[in-house]
């Protein structure tokens, strides 16, 4: 009995049928193989995203500004202390201590200066400067042919003085003098001795100190 043909593919011998069934089990069980990949790393990907940490929240805080407290004095309706908003100025200042008073000078005032926290505003009585002004000594003989205003000849003058000028005034030391030159840069001319009372640490008996010595009256 002659063998069988040893050379011919295990395939050739099988019916139409098996062959077709059995490529496609071969083509299932590769689809099968490949879910299974896909699963698995699915799996993976998903696993990690869970272990992952989450995300810190920072929380970032903004200080809020504290309010301004200010002694209120003088030619003011209700004298005494008063708590500001934070940037407040002298307008407002005035305005919570009831508003100036019938008889106050507010014109010598720099109404748009800043408010320091801690500081004493005296506001001025109608007439105070005037008699400062009148009691000054008199100008030295030619002064008036120098073209010098006898007025303020050998006066400091607030708003252009040095700060050894300013240093030289009484009661001004150097972190007054600072404070001076700051004030100046920060809110403009200075229009009268008395806007020097919302200088942080210049009080009442400063200005009336230096009121005769400067330019500013």
């Amino acid at each position: 009995m002659p063998e069988p043909n040893r050379d011919r593919p295990p395939d050739a011998a099988q019916p139409p049928e098996a062959a077709e069934r059995d490529s496609a089990l071969r083509r299932y069980s590769a689809h099968i193989a490949l879910a299974l990949a896909l699963a698995a790393a699915v799996g993976g990907g998903f696993g990690w995203a869970l272990d992952r940490p989450e995300p810190r929240l920072v929380e970032i805080t903004i200080p809020t500004p504290a309010p301004l407290v200010v002694h209120m004095s003088g030619a003011v309706n209700s004298p005494g202390v008063h708590v500001l908003p934070p940037g407040s100025r002298l307008g407002d200042a005035i305005t919570a201590a009831g508003g100036a008073a019938a008889t106050a000078d507010t014109e010598s005032l720099n109404l748009a200066a800043h408010v320091a926290d801690g500081s004493r505003i005296n506001i001025p009585l109608e007439g105070d400067n005037a008699a400062v002004v009148a009691g000054q000594a008199p100008p030295p003989p030619g002064a008036g042919d120098t073209g010098t205003n006898p007025t303020t000849s050998g006066l400091v003058d607030l708003n252009t003085a040095s700060l050894a000028e300013l240093m030289d005034l009484p009661g001004i030391g150097e972190v007054r003098g600072q404070s001076i030159i700051q004030f100046r840069s920060s809110n403009g001319p200075i229009n009268g001795v008395a806007d020097l009372l919302a200088v942080d640490g210049i009080g009442v008996k400063t200005v009336d100190s230096i009121r005769p010595l400067v330019a500013q009256q």
